[in-house]
């Protein structure tokens, strides 16, 4: 089985090879989170909402990642955005369930 470190190796080059696809930065960023990488994790997703701002699941784990880094202002004004564009998109689940992870921090705090 492949180490940590393998696969995030692995996941960065297919991510070089293919700097203007969202799922495989979106897939570095989660295995960062993953690894406890917080700070990686966050820069990914910062580069992914950069590059495709459109691509509505980076902003709930983006969220999430922030939450985890003690930065829920961070957190929730990623969550707001996440949703505006989701409901421009159409994507109501996903407004959902950001929705309900903005009403999550605000009821008791981030997990």
């Amino acid at each position: 089985m492949p180490s940590a470190n393998d696969r995030l190796a692995t996941i960065r080059d297919y991510v070089q090879s293919r700097p203007d696809e969202p799922f495989p930065r979106y897939g570095l960023a989660m295995e960062y989170a993953k690894e406890g990488l917080l700070a990686e994790a966050e820069a990914e997703f910062q580069e992914l909402r950069r590059r495709h701002p459109e691509y509505v699941a980076t902003y709930y784990q983006h969220g999430m990642v922030l939450a985890r880094l003690d930065r829920v202002a961070d957190a929730r004004g990623t969550w707001e955005e996440g949703i505006r564009r989701s409901m421009a998109k159409g994507d109501t689940h996903t407004a959902e369930e950001l929705q309900a992870a903005l009403a999550e921090l605000s009821g008791g705090g981030a997990k």
